[in-house]
């Protein structure tokens, strides 16, 4: 397969980098990560390094991308957001819409922990991504339990008035990131969700992540939507020990869904 790293041309200019096979015949499907809290394009050597070239050697294109505040995009603290973060998947979304090598009809999106928050987010706003696989998942504001840092920025801002605004997990946010986190957590629009949603949970993650795993699956059967649930035992946060298992389980699904293969 061939990399290729550039900056996405408008928006927060994103940093990202695109996988595709070597031979390409006809517009190729594709898959966008949205990294966990933190991360960044690089894969590391997980369950996403895995599926990328699972992808790419069953013709399918894949890219990754630092969302906005994080270092190789940059940006301040202060203007992150989950809907920021959000709308950095659209954006890379509209960008491969206009290539000629990309099959706009068959892009999903893989998140990870919090990058699910966010492409899920935008799965509820728009029926663009045709899928989410979805490790790990964080929909609620139940992050960081038994002391959610949600709430105590709510505590700081609401009851104590204070005007301090605490850190999130090492990150100088603003009042406005506390506002937008609670106020659009996609826990509370499940019935909204546009497309397909997987949700692949390990089953030694922490109690918070499966239960909103559970939660969103349970929702969206209850709306009528199209949904697939799968525990994975002995699963960690980042299925970092069973990638074999997430990689096939996730690649089945997309075969089902029709997204996988190139296109005349």
């Amino acid at each position: 397969m061939i990399k290729v790293d550039l900056r996405l041309p408008f928006g927060d200019h994103n940093d990202l980098s695109i996988w595709r096979p070597k031979e390409q015949a006809g517009r190729l499907p594709v898959i966008i990560y949205s990294p966990g809290f933190s991360g960044g394009k690089d894969l590391g050597t997980g369950l996403a390094f895995e599926l990328c070239a699972a992808a790419v050697a069953a013709s399918m294109a894949f890219v990754s991308f630092t969302p906005f505040g994080w270092p190789e995009t940059g940006g301040a603290d202060a203007d992150f957001t989950y809907g920021r973060w959000s709308q950095n998947i659209e954006d890379i979304f509209h960008w491969l819409s206009e290539q000629s090598w990309v099959d706009a009809a068959r892009v999903g999106c893989v998140a990870f922990s919090s990058g699910t928050t966010t492409a899920i987010r935008y799965a509820q706003r728009s029926p663009d991504l045709k899928y989410v696989i979805s490790v790990a998942t964080c929909l609620s504001v139940h992050v960081g339990m038994n002391d959610s840092p949600v709430r105590r920025g709510m505590q700081e801002l609401l009851v104590e008035k204070t005007g301090v605004i605490p850190d999130y997990f090492g990150k100088k946010v603003s009042e406005k990131f506390y506002i937008d986190s609670i106020c659009n957590a996609p826990v509370f629009r499940m019935a909204e969700t546009k497309c397909p949603v997987f949700f692949l949970q390990g089953t030694k993650d922490n109690l918070w992540r499966r239960s909103d795993a559970w939660i969103g699956h349970e929702a969206l059967l209850r709306a009528g939507l199209p949904t697939k649930y799968v525990e994975v035992v002995g699963g960690d946060h980042g299925l970092s020990e069973h990638t074999a298992q997430g990689v096939a389980e996730s690649m089945q699904w997309l075969r089902e869904l029709g997204m996988v293969g190139g296109q005349p």
